[in-house]
Formats: structure tokens, sequence, C-alpha cells
């Protein structure tokens, strides 16, 4: 009984997560969080751990997956400030 549920919830993951793997490279990091709380979950507790291991994975994977686009928009505006402030140099030098 207790091997059926298991599997019947892993199987439950895998739907859940294959949507995530189909979509953007965006939901990587939420797909992998999936799994991997599913995973620590199931062996920590069992057929409750793994739900709420894939649960709290997938929070923690949107989670980063925000942050590393927040860090890409100030990576962009970094590098739009430093060549505008070449371009400042340049004109200096000129006058």
């Amino acid at each position: 009984m207790r091997n059926s549920a298991i599997v019947t919830l892993a199987a439950l993951a895998l739907l859940i997560a294959a949507p995530g793997q189909a979509a953007q490279k965006s939901a990587r990091n939420e797909t992998i969080g999936t799994g991997s709380g599913a995973i620590i979950g199931a062996v920590a507790g069992g057929p409750v751990g793994f739900i709420i291991g894939a649960a709290v994975g997938a929070k923690v994977g949107e989670t980063i997956d925000n942050k590393n686009h927040r860090i890409a928009g100030l990576q962009d505006t970094v590098d739009s400030s430093q060549a505008r402030v070449a371009q400042l140099e340049l004109e200096f030098d000129a006058l």
C-alpha cells in the first residue's frame, strides 16, 4: 500500500513538473526546485514530505528565478551606464 502511494505521488509530481520543462528556460529553476524538494521531502517525511517538499521546492525555485531576472536587468543597466561613461569621456577628450 505504501509503495503504491509513493509511486502515485511520484507520477503526480512528474505530471506537475512536465509543463514547467516544456515552458521557457525561466521555469527550469522552478522545475529543479520541485524535483529536489520532492525527493528530499520523500526521503525525510514519506508521502506527506514528498508533497510538502515539492511545494516548498517550487517556491524556492521561483524565488531564485525571479532574483536571476532581476540580476540580469541590473547587469544590463550597468552595461548601459558604462557605455555612456565611455561616450562622455570621448566627448570630454574632444573638447
